[in-house]
């Protein structure tokens, strides 16, 4: 297996990254992603209350790898128990996307947590690493599809990175 920044910063056997799908994706597809040697992550859904976070972490955490959890920054402000939630769980990646991740970087941080977001265009990538994000996860025009309803500046396409 190759050796690469991922898999050294994880522990991983292969350089891979589940998906954190919110409503797709739970402790159980995370789990069994981590114990196949890769880093598995699952998605928060905007609805969900902490105590869901909290089950699901202690899910994937039980195949005793790192794994992740992805949440979307639009729903933070009314779903605060689930930041307190995953700082709780402290699991080794978490993906803030879709809206303003920046006031949730630093806390994470502290937490020791590495933090993604995901970046559509050239000017938000440069946003996410002034933020202090540690990585930023190239985002393509499919995923406006899944953002659009709630966060309509979540227009992109290939082009917006070659500028």
């Amino acid at each position: 297996m190759p050796r690469t920044w991922l898999t050294d910063r994880f522990g991983l056997d292969v350089p891979l990254v589940g998906a954190p799908m919110a409503g797709v994706s739970d402790g159980r597809l995370a789990a069994a992603v981590s114990a196949a040697g890769a880093l598995g992550m699952f998605g928060v859904p905007a609805d969900a209350p902490g105590t869901w976070v909290a089950e699901q972490a202690a899910v994937a955490a039980g195949s005793g790898r790192p794994y992740g959890i992805g949440l979307m920054a639009w729903a933070l402000p009314g779903a605060p128990g689930q930041l307190e939630a995953v700082l709780a769980a402290r699991p080794a990646l978490v993906a803030v996307s879709y809206g303003d991740f920046a006031p949730y970087v630093e806390p994470l941080r502290r937490a020791g947590v590495v933090v993604a977001t995901q970046a559509g265009t050239t000017e938000e990538a440069r946003a996410a690493e002034r933020a202090g994000v540690d990585v930023i996860v190239a985002r393509g025009g499919g995923a406006a599809a899944t953002a659009a309803p709630r966060w309509p500046r979540c227009r992109c396409s290939r082009a917006s990175w070659t500028r």
